[in-house]
């Protein structure tokens, strides 16, 4: 009975550590999942400024294509205008060659 008494004395010794251990697991556990909410609500943070960051790039770049689309069409009617400004200023250059032939 003796012998009987100090396994069982043995065993819960032996319990009593595997349990001391297994608590000092689940605390340093605790500690790592607490340092991965952190972790993740920074890369949470950080994927809403990049998300926000691409946005106003998104928002800028169709902007500038509407600028662009304006820039064509001003570009066309400068072209447009330069023409017939040449245009006026060979007819103007004709009628002064054909006055300066005619008073030869």
């Amino acid at each position: 009975m003796i012998n009987l008494h100090m396994q069982n004395e043995e065993l819960f010794a032996k319990n009593e550590e595997r349990f001391r251990e297994n608590e000092e697991r689940f605390r340093q556990n605790e500690e790592r999942f607490a340092k991965n909410e952190e972790r993740f609500a920074k890369n949470e943070e950080r994927f809403a400024r990049h998300d926000e960051t691409i946005r106003v790039i998104f928002e800028l770049q169709k902007r500038n294509e509407e600028r662009f689309r304006e820039n064509e069409a001003r570009f066309a009617e400068l072209a447009e205008s330069q023409a017939n400004t040449d245009r006026r200023l060979n007819s103007l250059i004709d009628i002064l060659r054909r006055g300066r032939n005619g008073d030869s």
